[in-house]
């Protein structure tokens, strides 16, 4: 059950971050408010980057680098505009429309594009209650849209 604490944080944090970046983009802008942010972000990241290479006993096999600059592919980077996009998005969703009706949509469609990748790619199977899920997220989405 542990585990499930972890999506559960980051599901928090999303909110917590998107509405923060709302705030912040009040007082400076949305793009001068994400420059900061994702500076801070950078800065951190490569601490990390070194301390998982010098110390990698230290954290789970996902963490590790696993190969060099070298092998990358330029698919890699699509990922960061889907990041952006996430991080532009969501703030402004929540100045135009308020952050609860930005957070039922963003879930209803998470949990169809994540059931969907699970079933395309990761060939895992559709469950009655996937199925279910994702009826009742979109019934709160139209109750809350409308």
């Amino acid at each position: 059950m542990f585990i499930y604490l972890l999506p559960l944080s980051v599901g928090i944090f999303t909110i917590l971050q998107a509405t923060l970046n709302k705030q912040m983009s009040n007082d400076l802008g949305l793009i001068h408010s994400l420059m900061i942010g994702n500076s801070i972000i950078l800065l951190v990241n490569i601490a990390l980057y070194f301390w998982v290479q010098k110390s990698p006993a230290a954290f789970p096999e996902f963490f590790h680098v696993k190969a060099s600059l070298a092998s990358f592919k330029l698919w890699y980077i699509i990922p960061a505009f889907f990041g952006l996009g996430i991080i532009i998005g969501i703030p402004f969703s929540i100045f135009k429309v308020g952050a609860a009706k930005t957070t039922i949509i963003l879930v209803c469609a998470q949990l169809v594009t994540s059931a969907s990748w699970d079933l395309l790619i990761e060939k895992i199977p559709l469950t009655l209650n996937k199925v279910l899920a994702m009826l009742l997220a979109v019934g709160a989405m139209v109750l809350t849209i409308i």
